[in-house]
């Protein structure tokens, strides 16, 4: 995946992306049922917050510490594959959905395992004289505001930035690999950026029908306030990567056998939120990657399927199409957009909108049909909501990361 700078990614008014119609409706990946409840926040030294949207979460596995493997340093592939397949005889999800990576977090030549339940939560573990470490236990990200974890690759830095309130509370975790081989805090509390007026120890509203926001944000070391500045000034700088899982059983297996890296595919994120095409544009370059490009026919597989599996065939999504200076439609990478992603009678040009207007219709937006297993492109304005207002809710984007 390209980098991203983890300073540019946390300001902005389009990163606060708060809406004010409904507190739910704030990008989050997977929709989480309405509440009136405050959600719970993650304390400090735990990493992560939230559970696994439509599940319990007594359904986790059942994880201890993955037992001292008896190898020297360079044998860390038989160590990760039996962690691999101790972790697979105690899950209790659906095993083939599981992806795999390989990163390095720490300063070491030895790589962490990742285990990933895209869109759920991760497992991470690290090695070291012979002994797989957990240091990643059920991980939990997609939902409640958390888009899941970055990490400086080889500078022992992992990150997670966790949004509620629409968008209006920003809460950011900066830890590392300690001397323990456990994950632990490398800052003595979260940072947060608050768009709303509070005492400094009031890091949630107590009444949430009485705050009062502002466009102005109230930067925090816990609940010492501090400058903009200052609050950078904690943030390790350097090109972020976001940890996930990209390959499947066999290949790491093989990967693992060999010690050979196969190439690393794209990597597809959900993003579900009321928004313009620029908006969402702007949205996934914020976060590190640009609207997916559908060059070929297996990458229109592999983005549908995941639009399937997640439940979203009612979603239309921006993706990376946009009308160029000589009317034709193309993607963002210069690609020519081939003609078996597009539905039947598009590209369209123009468009009515449900009042009657006309308008350009100069993006691209993608809809699963079902008949055909399938996303479809269409030229879309650059404000759907606008042009139709009964598409409220039902918006979003898919991110697309080249690893």
């Amino acid at each position: 995946m390209g980098g991203c700078s983890m300073i540019e990614s946390l300001l902005g008014p389009d990163d606060r992306g708060r809406e004010e119609e409904d507190e739910d409706e704030d990008g989050d990946e997977e929709e989480t049922e309405e509440t009136t409840e405050p959600a719970s926040l993650a304390a400090p030294d735990e990493p992560g917050s939230g559970k696994l949207p439509d599940t319990e979460q007594t359904d986790r596995p059942e994880i201890t510490e993955t037992a001292a493997t008896e190898a020297a340093d360079e044998d860390y592939g038989p160590a990760y594959i039996e962690a691999i397949n101790d972790y697979i005889d105690s899950a209790q999800v659906d095993v083939t959905e599981l992806r795999y990576d390989l990163i390095y977090i720490d300063e070491d030549n030895i790589p962490e395992l990742i285990i990933d339940y895209p869109g759920y939560f991760l497992e991470g573990y690290t090695y070291s004289d012979g002994t797989v470490y957990h240091i990643m236990d059920y991980w939990p990200y997609g939902a409640m505001g958390n888009a899941g974890y970055s990490y400086l690759p080889h500078q022992n830095v992992v990150t997670n930035s966790n949004s509620d309130l629409a968008g209006a509370l920003i809460w950011m975790s900066v830890w590392e690999i300690d001397e323990n081989f456990q994950i632990s805090n490398k800052l003595d509390a979260d940072l947060n950026i608050r768009y709303f007026e509070s005492e400094p120890d009031e890091f949630y509203p107590e009444d949430l029908n009485d705050v009062n926001y502002t466009d102005n944000p109230y930067y925090y070391y816990g609940t010492t306030p501090i400058t903009q500045s200052e609050y950078l000034s904690y943030i390790p700088e350097g090109d972020y990567d976001w940890i996930s899982g990209v390959f499947d059983y066999d290949t790491i297996i093989e990967a693992l056998e060999t010690g050979v890296m196969p190439e690393r595919p794209s990597v597809y994120y959900i993003m579900v939120e009321n928004c313009t095409w620029s908006e969402a544009e702007q949205k996934a370059e914020d976060l590190g990657g640009q609207l997916a490009c559908i060059d070929t026919p297996e990458e229109l597989e592999t983005v549908s399927s995941l639009v399937l599996e997640s439940e979203y065939t009612n979603i239309i999504f921006y993706v990376g199409a946009i009308r160029n200076t000589a009317g034709d439609m193309v993607w963002l990478d210069g690609n020519t957009i081939g003609d078996f992603v597009w539905l039947d009678g598009e590209p369209s040009t123009t468009g009515a909108t449900e009042d009657g207007r006309t308008v350009d219709e100069d993006y691209g937006a993608v809809l699963y049909r079902s008949d055909e297993q399938s996303l479809r492109l269409m030229d879309v304005p650059d404000d759907m909501l606008d042009a139709a207002p009964t598409y409220n809710n039902i918006i979003g984007y898919i991110v697309e990361y080249e690893q």
